[in-house]
């Protein structure tokens, strides 16, 4: 793979493609950090089961959360790698908000990367590439009720997670 066309290609620019993938990541998580809108029902409930996870004691008389529920620590099984993430950025930052914000450069920049050396390898356009890239990263629904994308915190789902690494599964 070291000497296919692609990768000489995408090295002949690199500096043009690392400098739109940063900027592009910036201006989302600028985005995010200064948007104050609704995260989806999924990040509430998230939200939820992580304060659950850093307070034993809260909710202690909500019928999912109480000690003598038996679906106590259901919530403890929702995608555990997921909800760690969420747990530790939580810690780090202070605040849910904050630490999904953080995840958004991350994720958005991982995302444009493979999708540029993906595309690339399947057009040997590297230009062309980084439109498509961009183009299919903001958030669009699919089938089923679900969102495929990689742009802001406000829809930072585990989905959003798997998304930043998907190009990757077909390279």
């Amino acid at each position: 793979m070291t000497g296919s066309p692609e990768i000489k290609i995408i090295r002949q620019n690199l500096f043009w493609l690392l400098l739109v993938i940063l900027l592009v990541s910036f201006a989302y998580t600028v985005s995010s950090s200064r948007d104050t809108g609704s995260y989806s029902g999924d990040l509430d409930h998230v939200k939820v089961m992580v304060a659950k996870e850093m307070d034993p004691d809260l909710y202690t008389s909500d019928y999912f959360f109480n000690s003598k529920s038996p679906y106590r620590d259901l919530h403890k099984y929702y995608i555990p790698f997921y909800l760690w993430i969420v747990k530790s950025l939580w810690n780090l930052t202070g605040s849910f908000e904050s630490g999904l914000v953080l995840l958004v450069p991350f994720l958005v920049a991982l995302y444009l990367f493979g999708m540029v050396l993906l595309l690339t390898r399947l057009t040997k356009q590297v230009w062309l590439s980084m439109g498509l890239a961009l183009a299919s990263n903001p958030y669009r629904g699919t089938m089923g009720l679900d969102f495929w994308g990689v742009a802001s915190s406000y829809f930072i789902a585990a989905l959003t997670i798997f998304c930043a690494f998907a190009p990757f599964l077909f390279i």
